[in-house]
């Protein structure tokens, strides 16, 4: 599921009565088309005539396919950020009071919200595409597109990022499920004793005009 305005707005105004008691006062709400975040609330100040402005936003990247339960995390990921600066102590942005009412909020009201982007069960158990690259400094990172970007990425990725080897799967372990489907080149640089072990039970392909074909094993 990709975001909207009227679905982010729509989110802001529905988590806002059922979660934070109305209390938040509507600020801009934005759709970025950022590659690095899913979320992001914004608190910047500048002096007037009047005084100090202070102006706050939510931005929701439309980068991501995130799975609808997974997207909701996020809008009240960053409504939580919101509440924090306008009523909670100072703190790192991740601090105690923001990982209390985290905590609280997924507990009462059933969410799956994480310092992190979380995904739902369901979104750990969606099958994904994962092309896996050897850099040439030794390192291993991977990229995670959505179906309609996959014959592009294929093409491109090795290129892009001057990958010394590059191999595709199709995986449904949890463990992808931290890496948002993008619809730009994202990569994501892991660790290769948890990337084999989350391959495990994973699919090779290899895309040929457009036509994606499956390897018999991994």
């Amino acid at each position: 599921m990709t975001v909207t305005l009227p679905i982010l707005c729509d989110r802001f105004n529905r988590f806002n009565e059922r979660i934070f008691g109305g209390r938040l006062p509507r600020i801009p709400l934005r759709v970025s088309s950022a590659a690095t975040r899913a979320g992001s609330f914004s608190h910047r100040t500048s002096r007037s005539r009047s005084g100090i402005v202070h102006t706050r936003s939510i931005s929701i990247s439309s980068a991501f396919d995130l799975e609808p339960d997974a997207l909701d995390d996020v809008i009240i990921h960053e409504m939580i950020h919101y509440w924090i600066d306008l009523y909670g102590p100072r703190e790192t942005p991740h601090g105690p009071a923001f990982r209390a009412m985290m905590d609280e909020i997924n507990r009462t009201h059933g969410r799956n919200i994480s310092i992190r982007l979380s995904a739902t069960p369901e979104a750990s158990r969606k099958p994904r595409f994962v092309g896996v690259m050897e850099l040439p400094d030794g390192r291993t990172g991977i990229v995670v597109p959505v179906r309609s970007r996959l014959a592009a990425m294929y093409r491109d990725i090795p290129r892009l990022f001057g990958a010394v080897n590059c191999r595709w799967y199709v995986s449904s372990d949890g463990y992808f499920s931290r890496f948002p489907s993008a619809l730009k080149p994202k990569l994501y640089i892991t660790d290769p004793g948890c990337l084999k072990a989350a391959l495990a039970g994973a699919r090779g392909f290899t895309i040929s005009s457009d036509r994606l074909i499956m390897s018999s094993s991994s």
